[in-house]
């Protein structure tokens, strides 16, 4: 059954076209007269969609219709009936539509006691497909300069395509969005992390995700956790998952669990190399030298006291710092500079 809410807005009568449908009176019952039609709706799928209607009887009745057979037959949709609010709005509301609704019509119907009826006019559901790029992807890169090629990970046949980087073919640790858009106008978004991995652990951005795994064999897994208080067992929460098998998965890693340290007791007797986890950013200038401008981070985020940043050489431009900030630590190429605007403070929060 599909869910509708109703509500009363009558201030908004007064920008609305209205039009009348009457059905005339008999006995006592006054003038019934449709003020306000639903609108023809064109979503994409999964998005929401509302029809508004108004009638001025009161008291008076009014229940919501569908036709899947362009206005032939009409029936009645569960839920939706109720009492009418006088000279105000009712609306029928879906808070995902999908394609099975595509081409369906809907109206509402007023009624009173007196056998009285008025409709609005029907008004069609458009409901267009969007694209499909599925799962968002992690990628290990096991070099400090290393570059990955996302440009091809997802089929983009057809579809307008929008990176938030200028050049998805050589990208640094990272976290990267792609937009694919269709022709109706409908889009789906998938994110690549791009996660730096040696043998000192591994490193992602703030809000990234990635695997640490063990190539221990086994039959009992249980991951913990030294978040500076020793190791502890872990349990599955909105950060972490996969905590009894041989893979742990952490999701929109918050930047304050850098530091943090993971191992995996295997059997109950043996131990993974424990895998030390740091929240990192890299400088890319893609857009100008602008230390707190986002869109020149690999991370979409400017770096804060948790952050390790990282400037690499070869690039075009680097960052000049014009408002007092501070990040974890620091790490210039050979070849990269760093500009602190004066009078500025810039402090490192660990040597």
């Amino acid at each position: 059954m599909r869910k509708c809410l109703f509500f009363f807005i009558g201030s908004l009568i007064n920008f609305v076209n209205l039009s009348a449908q009457v059905a005339q009176p008999s006995g006592t019952c006054p003038a019934m007269s449709v003020l306000v039609h639903p609108q023809p709706q064109q979503k994409c799928d999964s998005n929401s969609a509302f029809f508004i209607a108004g009638c001025n009887f009161d008291p008076g009745y009014k229940v919501w219709q569908e036709s899947v057979d362009a206005g032939i037959t009409w029936n009645d949709i569960a839920g939706t009936q109720g009492f009418n609010h006088p000279l105000g709005l009712d609306s029928l509301i879906f808070a995902s539509v999908n394609t099975s609704m595509n081409n369906k019509e809907y109206r509402c119907k007023f009624y009173d006691g007196c056998a009285h009826t008025a409709y609005t006019n029907p008004a069609l559901l458009t409901v267009n497909p969007k694209p499909s790029l599925g799962l968002d992807t992690s990628i290990n890169l096991f070099c400090q300069n290393c570059t990955a090629d996302i440009s091809t990970l997802y089929n983009t046949t057809g579809y307008t395509n929008t990176w938030n980087t200028a050049d998805p073919s050589h990208v640094l640790p990272g976290s990267y969005r792609l937009i694919a858009t269709n022709s109706f106008g409908c889009s789906d978004t998938a994110f690549v992390f791009v996660v730096h991995v040696d043998s000192s652990g591994v490193q992602v951005t703030t809000g990234g995700n990635c695997n640490i795994g063990t190539a221990i064999t086994g039959n009992n897994f249980q991951w913990q956790a030294d978040t500076g208080f020793g190791f502890v067992n872990m349990n599955n929460d909105n950060v972490y998952s996969g905590v009894n098998t041989a893979s742990l998965r952490l999701t929109n890693i918050p930047a304050a669990y850098t530091g943090n340290k993971y191992r995996c007791l295997i059997n109950g007797t043996d131990y993974s190399d424990t895998t030390l986890l740091r929240i990192t950013a890299y400088w890319n200038g893609s857009n100008n030298s602008a230390w707190e401008n986002v869109s020149n981070w690999g991370s979409g985020k400017v770096p804060d006291s948790y952050t390790d940043v990282f400037l690499t050489s070869g690039l075009p431009v680097y960052p000049e710092i014009n408002f007092s900030t501070s990040c974890r630590s620091i790490h210039i190429s050979n070849g990269a500079n760093l500009k602190v605007k004066a009078g500025i403070n810039f402090i490192i929060t660990t040597p």
